[in-house]
């Protein structure tokens, strides 16, 4: 609740850490590393955000989150993707379950929430002029939002380089996010 060792616990999406510096050094590195034919990869959470987000106070949709009156945990049970058979509770805990308690789950389900995350990664991308993303949590996030979310930013920037970590060793896991396969879920 004091502060996020390790960056993720969002509290505003369009302000720099702190710790890094500030949206201006940030310009700045992106004018020099072009400058120098490279560019900036931004490191994104849509998954989840942090327990401090000035919004949690009043939230714009009683929906805006997963489980917004009470803590519930992820099963992180990655295998509910490839199961045929696994139960919705899974899927559902899976997906809409928060990733600790200081990191309430966003609802990509939302459509204004799906809506600003999309319109934040955009600003990041022109404003930086970003080369990439490496999207943090990916498969934890609703698959039909996530899908909307790439195709928006590779329709309006189809050379742009994106990333989904899943960082589990399993083959069978790995392995449903990958481009061309063809998935049981389509």
């Amino acid at each position: 609740p004091v502060y996020s060792y390790h960056g993720y616990s969002i509290t505003n999406h369009y302000k720099v850490d702190p710790r890094f510096g500030t949206l201006d050094d940030y310009k700045e590195l992106a004018v020099k590393a072009k400058q120098k034919g490279l560019k900036l990869i931004f490191d994104e959470v849509l998954n989840h955000t942090g327990s401090g987000y000035w919004w949690m106070n009043d939230l714009p949709f009683k929906n805006w989150l997963n489980y917004p009156d009470v803590y519930t945990l992820t099963n992180h049970r990655r295998t509910v993707n490839e199961d045929l058979y696994a139960s919705n509770y899974d899927k559902d805990l899976w997906k809409n379950g928060w990733f600790d308690k200081t990191m309430p789950d966003m609802n990509g389900q939302n459509p204004f929430m799906a809506n600003y995350l999309i319109q934040s990664s955009i600003w990041w991308i022109e404003t930086l002029q970003l080369g990439g993303i490496r999207q943090d949590t990916y498969g934890y996030s609703d698959k039909t939002f996530l899908q909307k979310w790439s195709c928006t930013i590779m329709n309006e920037y189809p050379n742009f380089n994106m990333v989904g970590e899943e960082w589990c060793t399993n083959p069978l896991i790995t392995s449903y996010w990958q481009r061309g396969k063809q998935n049981h879920d389509g």
